[in-house]
């Protein structure tokens, strides 16, 4: 039985932390919110409840701490205690289960050291101090409330936060514009006043900020201007004292070993960070400095699987990753002594930036292309050193006789085919196939088909090489070698998935689509093959031409995009202009065929920043509404195109010139206009729809607007469009456009 004290600041995430930490591992836990912050606690437990989780497994008890905290670090019946708090109230906590030997997660108090070194990159260092300091309106225990400034760079360093803090938007927390909402009660508002008094009494200086906010708009929050302290010395109490507010306190040093020095002369030892434009001198100051996490050149961020708690006063413990696991069991061995051979085993994540001039592009995937290519699979696969390839198809391609042509040519090598993939396949698809690679002893995978074959290839390659089920190797960017080989060969042209480090796996429970991600992830070798696709029948032929197109325009108006991914994007756009129309007229002509297979990899190759908007639609109606994805991609994508259009006006320019249009003399906003439309008019020659009431009746599209509104914000690839999906009004409005 474990017990679980979450705090008020961030209510909803700690709690979830802490239930899924214990009931994964098997555990039963009894949860006390913080008395100011019950209700999310409450949901929680009713959803749980209509989840199907056994009564008793998960329990909420509210109430004051003092009372119901105490009893249930007291009580006999509890074996572990995870609490987030003050380290007043975690010196309380570790006393009491002190008293029955009980197990401690102590996560508590901070008060972190942004460090920024004399060659620091300054606009890069100035976003970093205050999204380290005011997110949360600096009610985060990692908050680097402590801003430790190489002297050399002080003043300008002040001078340039001072500004760029000024001209955050201070607000209600739910608008969009808003940077830093209110505090979170009265009480907090006067504490830190108290702390800012304190300051001035001590001889601090305040460069900006310092009072509470007040007239229209801040009349029924607790809201205090963001504010810095200059002039602080770390003996002062406002450097020692967590206050838990947007107060940021500037301490001044003279060299390395100072700045050392000053961020470890703390109680506390949560979090930090070291700015620098020499790596190796940031991880030097690094090594030095006591504190669970540090990050250099960014912010202290969450990840599931990398350990999080901190040093000396800042708590005890570990949560996430397999530290944080592993505090949620006891360790047992068990020895037992019998005829056989013995078993043995061990018990056990604020501000948008302009595009950056550095990026990493890796494409180690081999493509062979050309007409009857297919042949060399077998030559393919005695390159890679497999022996006892599965190929993973569907029963349609294996009905076109494709699969028998990719026999011929594998030989000896190829030991069985699986042919059940389904469209969107699901986590049982994927265990079905892994199943049946384990029953034949697969040492490598050749995936015949469009996407769905060849993602749920990757998962099941990756389930294949690494155990477990498919299920439980549905991970982002958690593999740490190459896996067993794989050959794609895509039998349509719009996947890209055959150079890519991503799969799409659908979890029929919840109706909703999934990514696996690893640079491991990718295929070793992609065929293209155009006489493999001669056949595709026409609706195919034109969504998945229109799923081709969106990759590459996704690629080129992606914020995180570089020169190569842009390139290889509007190459393929011009690839798709000239022949989807030539392969919709005539599915024969092989030329137009393979064009079609090169723009489908180069979008698949563009795709490393991500995906955008019209994915995140075409996925959520795929899911509600049985839409074919590239269907769905082809029709949201102009609507998308426009929705972007004042955050991605240059690159849509870019696209318009690659559909052909003169762009010469039109602002931008009118070229990235004339971009859309120029997509809308080849769908409607090639007889794409261009409405979702052309498929789906109105009826259930209205049906299902809600839902298609709520998925289309909250798709993963949500966080790669250029405009962020943040506004229900403005996405509705989207959605509204596309019926």
């Amino acid at each position: 039985v474990c017990a679980a004290i979450a705090p008020w600041n961030v209510p909803y995430a700690m709690a979830m932390w802490k239930i899924a930490h214990a009931l994964v591992m098997g555990n039963t836990l009894v949860l006390k919110p913080a008395s100011s912050t019950p209700i999310s606690a409450l949901m929680i437990a009713a959803l749980a409840e209509q989840a199907g989780i056994p009564r008793g497994v998960l329990n909420v008890i509210t109430g004051p701490g003092g009372s119901v905290g105490e009893a249930l670090c007291s009580h006999p019946g509890v074996d572990k205690i995870s609490l987030t708090g003050s380290s007043e109230v975690g010196r309380q906590t570790m006393a009491m289960a002190a008293q029955g030997l009980k197990q401690v997660t102590l996560e508590l108090g901070g008060k972190s050291a942004n460090i920024i070194l004399d060659d620091a990159d300054l606009d890069l260092a100035v976003d970093g101090a205050i999204a380290a300091n005011f997110q949360n309106a600096g009610q985060v225990c990692i908050s680097g409330s402590r801003l430790l400034l190489a002297r050399g760079i002080h003043d300008e360093f002040v001078e340039r936060l001072t500004a760029r803090i000024q001209a955050l938007k201070v607000g209600y927390q739910l608008l969009p514009d808003t940077k830093m909402g209110p505090l979170a009660s009265r009480k907090q508002l006067e504490t830190v006043e108290r702390y800012v008094d304190i300051a001035r009494s001590e001889g601090a200086r305040i460069a900006c900020g310092g009072h509470r906010l007040s007239g229209p708009g801040y009349d029924d929050g607790f809201f205090y201007a963001p504010t810095i302290l200059s002039g602080v010395d770390n003996r002062m109490q406002v450097a020692r004292e967590e206050i838990f507010g947007p107060v940021l306190t500037v301490i001044p040093f003279d060299d390395d070993d100072e700045a050392v020095a000053i961020a470890n002369d703390s109680d506390f030892g949560l979090a930090g960070a070291v700015f620098s434009t020499d790596t190796r001198r940031a991880r030097r100051v690094a090594n030095r400095i006591r504190t669970g996490i540090l990050s250099i050149n960014d912010i202290a961020m969450l990840a599931d699987f990398v350990p999080f708690g901190g040093y000396k006063s800042s708590g005890i413990g570990r949560e996430f990753g397999e530290e944080g696991l592993k505090s949620y069991t006891q360790t047992k061995s068990i020895y037992t002594s019998n005829e056989g051979s013995a078993n043995r085993g061990t018990f056990g994540a604020v501000f948008s930036y302009p595009p950056g001039q550095s990026f990493v592009h890796k494409a180690p995937t081999r493509i062979v292309c050309g007409a009857k290519t297919v042949a060399g699979l077998g030559n393919e696969l005695r390159m890679l050193g497999a022996r006892r390839a599965v190929i993973i198809t569907d029963a349609g391609v294996r009905a076109a006789g494709l699969v028998d042509r990719a026999l011929l040519a594998a030989g000896d090598r190829c030991v069985g085919v699986f042919d059940g993939v389904v469209p969107d396949p699901t986590y049982d698809c994927a265990q079905a196939a892994l199943d049946y690679c384990r029953s034949v002893g697969a040492d490598s995978v050749i995936s015949l088909g469009g996407g769905s074959s060849i993602d749920c290839a990757k998962l099941t390659l990756v389930a294949l090489t690494n155990g477990g089920s498919a299920l439980q190797n549905m991970n982002l960017m958690r593999l740490d070698g190459p896996q067993l080989p794989h050959v794609a060969i895509p039998t349509t042209h719009g996947t890209g998935s055959e150079v890519t480090t991503a799969g799409v796996i659908t979890n029929g429970r919840l109706h909703r689509k999934f990514f696996i991600n690893d640079v491991h992830l990718c295929p070793n070798v992609a065929i293209l093959d155009p006489t493999l696709v001669t056949g595709l029948p026409r609706h195919i032929t034109i969504g998945t031409g229109m799923d081709a197109l969106t990759h590459a325009i996704e690629s080129v108006v992606n914020p995180s995009g570089n020169p190569i991914t842009v390139g290889l994007g509007l190459q393929a756009v011009r690839m798709i202009r000239d022949s989807l129309p030539r392969v919709v007229a005539d599915g024969s002509d092989l030329c137009a065929r393979q064009d079609m297979l090169v723009a489908s990899t180069l979008g698949g190759l563009a795709l490393g920043p991500g995906l955008g908007m019209a994915h995140c639609y075409a996925h959520t109606i795929g899911m509600l509404l049985g839409v074919h994805h590239g269907t769905g991609c082809g029709i949201a994508l102009p609507a998308a195109m426009r929705f972007n259009r004042e955050h991605a006006s240059a690159r849509l320019a870019e696209v318009a010139r690659a559909m052909g249009v003169e762009t010469a003399g039109m602002s931008g906003a009118e070229a990235a206009d004339a971009a859309a439309d120029a997509v809308e008019a080849l769908m409607k020659a090639i007889g794409h729809p261009t409405r979702m009431s052309e498929i789906v009746t109105q009826e259930r599209i209205l049906e299902n607007f809600e839902q298609i509104v709520a998925g289309t914000m909250s798709d993963p690839s949500s966080m790669f469009n250029p405009r962020p999906l943040i506004d229900p009004a403005a996405v509705a409005a989207f959605v509204q456009s596309t019926i």
